[in-house]
């Protein structure tokens, strides 16, 4: 059975609308467990779209895991807040 942990995302700045492969990158590097297990996968962030590819966070945006049922347990990664990204003065995200 597969799971999908939601947790929330705070940001005052906007982040690009293509995000995908930096929030995956940013999550391999604070969690070993998406990058080096199968059957781990990372939805985008959903937020306002301010113009110029740029999202806004909202109050309910959250960062969405789907995980196989039996490695919550052993995942004590999933309990740490972590910072994830850093805002830019560009279109691009870009990371810690």
């Amino acid at each position: 059975m597969q799971l999908d942990l939601e947790f929330p995302v705070f940001s005052t700045s906007a982040i690009s609308v293509d995000h995908g492969y930096h929030l995956y990158a940013g999550l391999s590097r604070a969690l070993d467990s998406v990058h080096s297990e199968n059957g781990i996968a990372v939805h985008p962030i959903r937020g306002r779209q301010i113009g110029d590819r740029m999202l806004q966070i909202m109050p309910w945006s959250t960062v969405k895991i789907r995980t196989p049922q039996e490695r919550i347990g052993r995942s004590k990664d999933f309990r740490t807040p972590r910072r994830l990204l850093k805002p830019s003065d560009d279109s691009s995200t870009h990371w810690n």
